[in-house]
């Protein structure tokens, strides 16, 4: 299950934007997210990634270039695909190009705090990024804008961390 939950994740990210399915006027794109639950140690979450990863790699070198991990902020999360900024020549910096973005997060109890602290908006991003909206933060010096994000997460966890961690929105 955990083979084929990693190469279906990973799949729909190399496949990016394009492809997808009308539900009534619903667009759903192939960004997937995953949980994989399993005993520490034991349930060979991590072994799975590495093989699949390595299959992907091969078939898209260029995906193994967009996995990150350390989900924070979703200042973060969006920088990661970002449209970038005018710089005072108007010049656009900071641009990311390749809009697909696998997050693995091999322990998703961290990502699960930082989203629960009182004034995180990184879950309700993440949410967005699931529906395939654009990303952006409207603060005052420095907002951020990222048009047509292909975001997929993927996350290991055991049992006992997520019941202990995970809110009722979140899951």
């Amino acid at each position: 299950a955990s083979l084929l939950l990693h190469t279906l994740v990973m799949a729909g990210t190399a496949l990016g934007k394009n492809p997808h399915t009308l539900v009534e006027s619903t667009r759903h794109g192939t960004n997937l997210y995953g949980l994989i639950i399993g005993a520490t140690s034991k349930a060979r979450k991590g072994s799975a990634e590495g093989r699949i990863k390595h299959v992907m790699g091969l078939a898209d070198p260029t995906l193994i270039r967009r996995i990150r991990s350390g989900l924070s902020t979703a200042e973060g999360l969006i920088n990661s695909v970002s449209d970038g900024e005018e710089n005072r020549e108007g010049e656009l910096v900071g641009a990311v190009l390749d809009k697909r973005l696998l997050v693995i997060e091999s322990e998703v109890s961290s990502a699960l705090k930082k989203g629960n602290a009182r004034e995180s908006t990184l879950t309700e991003k993440l949410r967005d990024a699931w529906d395939g909206k654009d990303l952006e933060t409207m603060t005052r010096n420095s907002p951020m804008y990222a048009t047509s994000p292909h975001i997929s997460l993927l996350g290991h966890s055991s049992e006992k961390e997520l019941t202990e961690l995970i809110t009722d929105t979140q899951m």
